[in-house]
C-alpha cells in the first residue's frame, strides 16, 4: 500500500541527510521529517550537482531540494552523495 512507499522513500530521505551531514562540507537547512532533503548549498556547489546528472531546486535561501520516492533505491542515494560531496 501507499504506507510502504512513503516509509521507504522517508527512509532513503533519512540515508540521504545522513550521508551528506556526515561526508560533506554542507548543512542540512531543516530536520528531516518526510521525503525531502534541503542542503544549504552555495551556485556553483549546486550548479556541479546539477551537471553531475542529478536535478534539484535550489532556493533563494541557498538551500537545495532534494526529494526521495517510493522507486529511489539506496544505491542512487550513495550515487548522489558522492556527487555532493565531490561538489564541496
Amino acid at each position: 500500500a501507499w504506507e510502504t512507499g512513503a516509509a521507504h522513500a522517508n527512509l532513503m530521505a533519512r540515508r540521504l541527510a545522513e550521508g551528506v551531514a556526515l561526508r560533506s562540507t554542507f548543512v542540512l537547512a531543516h530536520p528531516v521529517e518526510a521525503n525531502t532533503v534541503f542542503v544549504r548549498m552555495p551556485v556553483r556547489a549546486h550548479k556541479r550537482v546539477n551537471d553531475a546528472g542529478w536535478a534539484c531546486y535550489r532556493f533563494d535561501d541557498g538551500s537545495v531540494r532534494f526529494v526521495c520516492s517510493w522507486a529511489t533505491t539506496a544505491e542512487a542515494v550513495d550515487e548522489l552523495i558522492e556527487a555532493v560531496v565531490a561538489a564541496g
